[in-house]
């Protein structure tokens, strides 16, 4: 991303744009899945162009989140619906937190627990640390 940003930011604003798209006064269902996919796909990508590779145990956890994006679509109820997005959205964050070592399974209650302070303070400052590093 640091040799060419313009097409890291030019995927964000994509992904931002099928956001609206999809989701725009609509109700979840098939658009949820097809976000997720779209997501983790082009950041699959985007860190496969970088030289990063996807660890073969975090790999295996792309098995459940497809399951609970799925299930938006498959049965609508309220309880499933909050359920299996909250799942999916949890299964997210471990499979960015542990993509290169696929270390989740030797995780703990506290490992998650630093894992995803950790994350929402990289959610905050790298992006402000990318955008001074790519003016210089």
């Amino acid at each position: 991303m640091k040799a060419n940003p313009n097409r890291f930011w030019f995927i964000v604003i994509l992904l931002g744009w099928v956001f609206d798209f999809l989701f725009w006064e609509k109700p979840a269902g098939i658009n949820f899945a097809i976000y997720v996919t779209l997501c983790l796909t082009t950041g699959i990508l985007l860190l496969r162009a970088d030289g990063l590779r996807l660890s073969r145990r975090s790999g295996l956890l792309l098995l459940p989140i497809a399951f609970f994006a799925a299930m938006i679509f498959i049965r609508l109820e309220p309880m499933v619906v909050f359920l299996s997005v909250s799942m999916t959205v949890f299964l997210m964050g471990v499979f960015a937190l542990t993509y290169l070592n696929g270390e989740w399974i030797r995780y703990g209650l506290l490992d998650y627990i630093i894992g995803y302070l950790r994350l929402f303070g990289s959610m905050i400052a790298r992006p402000l640390g990318f955008g001074a590093e790519i003016r210089r």
